[in-house]
């Protein structure tokens, strides 16, 4: 995982509500499945993102690994590429969000009276921000929470280099007043 890439961040006030959510960059989900399982048991998360799947990994392989998830599984543009957005099934799943888009999950879920959009997004290197479609999801609730890789480098997230992605990424949530946590 590369740290300075993984953001969090979220509108308004997210309340107080404890809940956790880890993001994982697998490389390749069928060679590197058992890195996840010890994740998963220490930090118990209501909500897995994982980028990067590598090609041809089926549901079934996803579903045996994740049991007691509800899995979204959306297809990449590369042969790295995939996303999954799981969230525990003991949430009160809303509704999955079809964007049509190649590397972003996205859903609503409702936890303790509150809507909120979750999304893994995965911005291969070589591509745009996927920006317009993320501007789009801060409309489906109060609550957006981004869990991603966006190749994007910048000061402002802990890295030592900045790349136009990371300008791009940090114009971005300043002007929609986000925070990154």
């Amino acid at each position: 995982m590369n740290g300075c890439t993984h953001l969090l961040p979220t509108i308004n006030k997210l309340k107080s509500t404890s809940f956790t959510a880890i993001h994982y960059n697998i490389g390749y989900f069928l060679l590197n499945q058992l890195e996840l399982l010890p994740m998963i048991k220490e930090y118990q998360p209501m909500i897995i993102s994982l980028n990067e799947l590598g090609s041809h990994t089926n549901m079934k392989s996803i579903e045996q690994v994740l049991l007691g998830y509800e899995i979204i599984k959306v297809e990449g543009t590369n042969k790295h590429g995939g996303a999954i957005l799981a969230i525990d099934k003991r949430i009160l799943y809303v509704r999955p969000i079809n964007l049509h888009k190649s590397n972003i999950a996205t859903e609503t879920i409702s936890l303790n009276d509150s809507t909120y959009t979750i999304t893994s997004i995965y911005s291969p290197s070589n591509t745009p921000l996927p920006l317009e479609t993320m501007s789009l999801l801060l409309i489906y609730s109060n609550y957006t929470i981004l869990l991603s890789d966006f190749n994007a480098k910048h000061i402002d997230r802990g890295c030592s280099t900045i790349n136009s992605k990371g300008d791009q990424l940090s114009k971005w949530i300043n002007d929609n007043n986000l925070t990154v946590q």
